[in-house]
C-alpha cells in the first residue's frame, strides 16, 4: 500500500482591512442599515473600493456516508449516499430557494468506495468487523479501534473538495455557499465542535422539545467517547479529520481552504460549515479573513465557532440549517444592494 500524501495548500493573501474601510468612506450612506459592513467586506475581498455587482455565486454541497447511532442495535456501515433522495425535504428546498436566488448549485458525494469486505457485511457485526464512520463503539463500554478514514481516504477527500474549489473559481465563480447534505454527521460534527471549543457533549448535543431522551443520551455519549479519540490530536487537523470527522467533513474543509487561497468570498451558515471553516483556517491561516456568516447561530456552539473565527454575521433569522437555508435567503439581500452601489 502506498503512504498517503498529505494535501497541501498554498498561502492566503487575507482581505485588506484598509480596503474595508475605504469601501465603507467611498459608500457614504447608511442607507442599507446592518447590510453595510457585509456590503464593504464584499467590495474588499473584490479587490474594489466600490462594490462589483455578484454575478455567479454558486453552492456547493458535499455528502458522505456516516454510522448511524443505534440504542438496542450494533452500529453498522451503511451504503453510500444518494444525494438525491437522502433528506429529500432540505435538498428541495435547497433547490427552489436556489432556483428563486438565480444561484447555481452542485451537489458531491465525497464517500470513499465501500470494500467488497464492507458491502457485503451482514446486519449484525462483531466489533473486529465494525468500521465505524467516527469510531463510534457499537456496545459498551467503548471499544475503539477504527479510525473514521484511512490516511488515503482523508486526503483524497480534502484533495476533492481543493479541486472542486478550484473547479468552481476558474468557471467564473465570484461567491461562494458551502453546505453538508444527509443525515449521519450530527456525531462527528459534535465531538469535532468538542474538540475545537472545548465545550461538553451536554452543550453540543441539542435537546429540543421533540427530541427522544433515549436518543439523546445515546448521542451525548457517543460524542463523550469519541472525544477521548479526538484529544491527543486538536492540533493536527488531517488526523483529527482522519480519527473522527469524515469524508464529506474533510472535503469541505479542504473547499475552503482552497476557496480562501483563490480570493473568493464565502458565506457560511450551519455548524457543519462552521466546524470546517475552523479547520481550514487552521490549515490555511488567514482564511477567515474570506468568510461571513449569514446569520448568528441559535446555537451556543455555533456562536463559540464564529467567535474563533473572529465573524460577524450579516442577520439574525433564528435558522440553524447545514443546508444553507439562512445564506439563500439573505444572498439576494446582498445582491440587490450590491446592485444599487455598484458604478453604472
Amino acid at each position: 500500500m502506498t503512504e498517503a500524501v498529505p494535501v497541501e495548500f498554498g498561502e492566503v493573501t487575507r482581505v485588506d482591512p484598509a480596503a474595508i474601510e475605504a469601501a465603507g468612506k467611498l459608500r457614504g450612506t447608511d442607507a442599507f442599515g446592518n447590510l453595510s459592513p457585509v456590503l464593504d467586506w464584499i467590495a474588499g475581498a473584490q479587490g474594489s473600493e466600490r462594490i462589483k455587482p455578484i454575478r455567479q455565486p454558486r453552492l456547493v454541497a458535499f455528502s458522505g456516508h456516516h454510522t448511524l447511532v443505534c440504542i438496542e442495535t450494533p452500529v453498522v456501515h451503511p451504503p453510500p449516499v444518494d444525494t438525491a433522495l437522502v433528506n429529500s425535504a432540505d435538498t428541495d428546498l435547497m433547490g427552489q430557494l436556489c432556483s428563486l436566488a438565480n444561484v447555481g448549485f452542485q451537489s458531491i458525494d465525497a464517500s470513499p468506495p465501500l470494500s467488497q469486505s464492507q458491502s457485503e457485511q451482514p446486519p449484525s457485526l462483531t466489533k473486529d468487523a465494525d468500521r465505524s464512520a467516527f469510531g463510534l463503539p457499537h456496545r459498551h463500554p467503548p471499544v475503539w479501534h477504527r479510525d473514521a478514514l484511512t490516511a488515503e481516504e482523508c486526503s483524497a477527500a480534502m484533495q476533492l473538495g481543493k479541486d472542486t474549489a478550484d473547479a468552481e473559481v476558474d468557471s467564473g465563480a465570484d461567491f461562494l455557499i458551502p453546505a453538508l447534505l444527509g443525515t449521519g454527521h450530527e456525531v462527528p460534527i459534535g465531538v469535532l465542535i468538542c474538540a475545537l471549543t472545548r465545550l461538553e457533549p451536554t452543550e453540543v448535543v441539542i435537546f429540543a422539545d421533540e427530541t427522544d431522551a433515549a436518543v439523546w443520551s445515546t448521542t451525548v455519549a457517543a460524542v463523550r467517547d469519541a472525544l477521548f479519540r479526538a484529544r491527543s490530536h486538536t492540533g493536527d487537523v488531517r488526523t483529527l479529520l482522519r480519527t473522527v470527522g469524515g469524508a464529506d467533513i474533510a472535503a469541505l474543509t479542504g473547499f475552503l481552504a482552497q476557496a480562501a487561497i483563490r480570493r473568493t468570498p464565502v458565506l457560511l451558515d450551519g455548524i457543519g460549515a462552521h466546524v470546517a471553516a475552523v479547520l481550514a483556517h487552521r490549515l490555511a491561516e488567514g482564511a477567515e479573513s474570506w468568510f461571513y456568516s449569514a446569520s448568528v447561530s441559535t446555537r451556543r456552539s455555533g456562536r463559540r465557532l464564529a467567535e474563533l473565527l473572529g465573524l460577524q454575521s450579516v442577520v439574525d433569522l433564528g435558522i440553524d440549517s447545514d443546508s444553507a437555508t439562512a445564506a439563500l435567503l439573505v444572498l439576494p439581500m446582498l445582491r440587490t444592494a450590491a446592485q444599487v452601489l455598484s458604478p453604472s
